[in-house]
């Protein structure tokens, strides 16, 4: 019951693209393609990873558990990538693992369930995550520029699974803008920036230099 086309006796699943902090909310068309190999009787080791952890469910709660923390939410698993060869059968995974939890500890569950399906765990990259608490002096007061001139006294700080150039630099958050109610279009096709919001975000940012001028 999955969507797919038939061309030049190809077929081909069709999935829903999303980045991959938020790969629940995308249509993962990799494990659409191997659940149904192995609806038919087409075994693999990718397969039945894929069919037993991850088919039914949106955070590979059969792998870890449950891994979730209050500031960044749950751990997101995404099968972004699949390669066969005649040797081998490579499964390419991206995470995000919420910023309280151990790396090595969920490396190593993920480690120790990969090897029962034939599979050898190595890392290709890996980023360390950071968090600024929301009592901190630096967001307190980007969010006092951003309330100054929205009036917006509801919406708070979120943590977010995307990198960016905070990662690089000490003491520094990303300042970006959504403003409430308007879409989220970032990695999607036919990606725009509403001018108006634009225009809001430029006299944040004038303000928040100039608290910190201060």
């Amino acid at each position: 019951k999955y969507e797919y086309t038939e061309k030049d006796n190809k077929i081909e699943i069709i999935g829903k693209s999303v980045h991959a902090q938020v790969a629940e909310t995308g249509v993962n068309a990799i494990n659409r393609y191997l659940h149904a190999l192995s609806l038919s009787g087409i075994e693999t080791k990718s397969g039945k990873f894929i069919v037993e952890n991850l088919i039914g469910h949106n955070f590979a709660e059969p792998i870890f558990g449950e891994v979730k923390d209050e500031h960044s939410g749950e751990l997101k698993f995404n099968v972004g990538k699949i390669e066969f060869t005649p040797e081998n059968e490579i499964l390419c995974i991206d995470m995000r693992i919420p910023v309280t939890y151990d790396k090595e500890v969920i490396v190593k569950t993920l480690t120790e369930k990969a090897k029962k399906y034939g599979f050898e765990y190595s890392q290709h990259d890996y980023l360390k995550s950071i968090y600024t608490p929301l009592d901190s002096e630096l967001v307190k007061t980007l969010m006092g520029a951003y309330q100054e001139v929205t009036g917006d006294m509801e919406s708070q700080p979120i943590a977010g699974g995307g990198a960016t150039y905070a990662r690089a630099i000490n003491n520094c958050v990303a300042f970006g803008y959504v403003l409430p109610n308007s879409p989220k279009t970032e990695h999607q096709p036919n990606e725009y920036i509403i001018l108006d919001d634009m225009k809001m975000a430029m006299k944040i940012y004038m303000k928040a230099f100039e608290k910190f001028r201060v």
